[in-house]
């Protein structure tokens, strides 16, 4: 399959598979924690906003609700690859980098449809944010291929081929 290829055989070139799948759970349960905690002040911060109508703030309200809820999803989600990958469950990876890839997918067409919609000029911000974006994209996308590579290869290793036995006649 075309996306066996991609798979890394490690992580950085340098370190295992395994490794490397911990140190993608852990950042981004990171990220998960930054998400949850920015979004709380968020929320907190629109009782503050004087001049928005009723429903401005009720669509934004709503929204970061949403979002907050999901990246709480989010960081239970990478709790349970980093004991997924520490007890090498090939189900539970193979869960994450399905989760995570549908999550990926979905801001990045969330971002470009933004990103027409909101870009009026092509003013150095812009291009400086975009430019971010992409990177982070990328990067984001090796980490699940990490982790793909990893399933891979502990589901080579629980692969078990059935023993036929022949009875002498």
């Amino acid at each position: 399959m075309f996306i066996q290829k991609l798979a890394p055989k490690s992580f950085l070139g340098k370190f295992t598979l395994q490794k490397g799948s911990l140190v993608v759970g852990i950042i981004t349960l990171i990220i998960s924690v930054i998400c949850v905690i920015s979004i709380a002040i968020e929320i907190l911060y629109y009782k503050e906003c004087k001049g928005c109508s009723s429903l401005v703030m009720h669509n934004a309200y709503s929204f970061s609700i949403n979002a907050a809820i999901y990246c709480l999803f989010m960081f239970f989600v990478n709790l349970w690859f980093i004991w997924g990958v520490r007890n090498r469950k090939s189900s539970v990876v193979l869960s994450w980098v399905v989760v995570t890839g549908l999550w990926w997918g979905q801001s990045l067409v969330l971002v470009f449809v933004l990103l027409c919609m909101y870009i009026t000029d092509t003013s150095l911000g812009w291009m400086v944010a975009l430019a971010g974006a992409i990177i982070a994209y990328i990067i984001m996308a090796y980490f699940i291929l990490v982790a793909y590579g990893y399933w891979l290869s502990i589901r080579k290793r629980t692969i078990v081929t059935p023993v036929t036995s022949t009875v002498a006649e």
